[in-house]
């Protein structure tokens, strides 16, 4: 058996043992060790490049209130829409939403070795992760808005983000909704780089979107003047 088949069969063994999670396998010393060698070979699980947070715990509250913050100003400048009272009153009971397994910024989704995201990756860069906007769709997803100029490795994804809060839609489904706002066309797509530029006050808007076979669904963004700002740092995750 060759090397990397028994690095293979050392991290399918670790998984498959009983009672080990799925949140166990992706922080297993082993696993973590092991898959930058092995890359795309597990059909199950692929490698991404991201900013992860460092202070995991603390920035999970500190997103929660962000976002509550976020709903009063949409109530503020909504003060009609019977969905955002809906959500302000979920937060207050926590209930609904659930976070994510971590919070991070995917830089790039590992497909091809030779794409300069990947040759150009730094492990263990700190960063800085600024958070311009709240992008809400109410029931479904919440995500932040990060300005791709601020990050210091390559970035894939055409509209950065980092996943907040989940529930009927999957954190992947992030990207669905930023390019139904952002996208050419789309109907916030003429106020995205404002969202970086400074505001002496928060700022609101409201949209339909389509996706996920739904049509005309509410959605919201949500830009302070005052930005949150969490430690950063580059590495290796599994999904």
């Amino acid at each position: 058996m060759s090397i990397e088949a028994k690095e293979i069969f050392q991290i399918k063994k670790f998984y498959y043992a009983q009672n080990v999670t799925f949140e166990d396998f992706k922080q297993n010393e082993l696993v973590r060790n092991l898959f930058p060698l092995i890359l795309n070979k597990n059909n199950n699980y692929y490698k991404i490049i991201q900013f992860f947070v460092l202070d995991q715990q603390e920035a999970q509250i500190q997103m929660k209130l962000h976002v509550y913050q976020a709903l009063l100003v949409l109530q503020k400048q909504f003060p009609d829409r019977d969905d955002i009272a809906g959500q302000i009153a979920q937060f207050k009971y926590q209930s609904f939403y659930h976070q994510p397994s971590s919070l991070h910024i995917t830089t790039y989704f590992v497909q091809n070795e030779q794409s300069e995201y990947y040759k150009n990756f730094t492990k263990d860069v700190l960063q800085d992760i600024k958070i311009h906007a709240i992008a809400i769709l109410p029931n479904k997803v919440i995500a932040c808005v990060i300005h791709r100029e601020e990050i210091k490795v390559p970035i894939e994804n055409r509209y950065p983000h980092m996943t907040t809060l989940l529930n009927q839609w999957e954190a992947v489904d992030s990207n669905l909704l930023m390019a139904n706002l952002f996208d050419q066309g789309k109907p916030l797509n003429n106020i995205y780089d404002s969202l970086f530029q400074d505001s002496t006050q928060d700022l609101a808007w409201a949209a339909k979107i389509n996706g996920k076979g739904e049509s005309n669904i509410d959605a919201y963004v949500v830009k302070f003047s005052q930005k949150l700002i969490l430690k950063g740092k580059t590495d290796y995750g599994y999904d």
